[in-house]
């Protein structure tokens, strides 16, 4: 989550002694957490140099994030065909939450915490298993960056919130294709 908050940025290093004071663990634990970290692409463990955030060339941001924007049109498409009613209402709720906070003096990081929330609740309402792990994965390695570089506007922000409308309502009246098309058209709502 620190990584994904942008409280480590890419490229530093992460200590093990100062995560299990801050958790009150041995460091086993943290060095387990970090080996699960760096099999989801998250740190890199180097031998006698210990663990690093990975840091993604510009080229390699570019690729992940066009895979993200793939799977979350084709996740939209899904959820327009396989949402419940309870799955829309969530979303909406979320979203309801999002247009909240947009309108005040929030920090970035918390403003992304819901945007993230409502979009894996669309994931989640695709009913594609593969896709969604896909996305989290991909959502978790780039997340950081996101966090670190974004320095979306009140105009950005109320963009994501009018995006995310307009795919509740085409969940609502079950139209896949209106859904991908306003997925498509997100930019960077992801």
């Amino acid at each position: 989550e620190q990584i994904m908050l942008g409280r480590y940025s890419p490229g530093e290093r992460i200590r093990e002694q100062e995560i299990a004071d801050q958790l009150d663990v041995s460091r086993g634990p943290v060095r387990e957490a970090l080996r699960v970290l760096e099999q989801r692409g998250l740190v890199e463990i180097v031998p006698w140099r210990g663990a690093r955030v990975v840091t993604l060339t510009a080229h390699e941001l570019n690729e992940v994030l066009q895979i993200r924007g793939a799977l979350f049109t084709l996740m939209a498409r899904l959820a327009a065909v396989h949402a419940t009613e309870e799955e829309i209402d969530a979303l909406e709720h979320a979203v309801d939450e999002l247009d909240s906070i947009a309108h005040r003096n929030v920090t970035m990081p918390e403003f992304l915490r819901k945007r993230y929330d409502a979009a894996d609740l669309l994931m989640a309402a695709s009913h594609n298993q593969t896709a969604w792990e896909l996305q989290r994965t991909l959502v978790k390695r780039t997340q950081g960056y996101y966090t670190a570089t974004s320095q979306a506007s009140q105009e950005l922000r109320m963009e994501s919130v009018v995006l995310y409308r307009q795919l509740v309502e085409a969940l609502r009246l079950r139209q896949p294709v209106a859904a991908e098309d306003v997925a498509q058209d997100r930019k960077s709502v992801v």
